[in-house]
């Protein structure tokens, strides 16, 4: 993986050159739960590690101007909209936004 992505769109973009046929084929045929909580611990930590997510890169930037502000949850939020490409489906982004967002705001309440 080159380049830091900026946005979601980038991120997307990456990961369509790093997985080969094979692999996207694979992830096609995977349930969107068991994909993203599988890449947690690997492609989700590599994300959160090289992509700047800890340390305020321009994605993380991206992230929390629209109300998310934990790497895990842009990882994970990034790995949903993969999944969802592949499978050629709306990433239904907002409402992925506000469950986050309320995960947060249960937490400190």
């Amino acid at each position: 993986m080159n380049s830091l992505p900026n946005n979601l769109e980038e991120a997307i973009l990456q990961l369509d050159k790093e997985f080969d046929d094979a692999t996207k084929q694979s992830i096609i045929e995977m349930e969107e739960l068991d994909f993203v909580c599988d890449l947690h611990f690997s492609t989700g930590t590599w994300i959160r590690n090289n992509w700047g997510l800890w340390s305020g890169s321009a994605l993380s930037q991206y992230f929390n101007k629209v109300g998310i502000t934990h790497p895990d949850d842009m990882s994970s939020i990034i790995l949903t909209c993969y999944y969802r490409h592949l499978k050629q489906q709306d990433f239904e982004l907002d409402k992925q936004l506000k469950y986050y967002q309320d995960y947060w705001k249960k937490g400190s309440s």
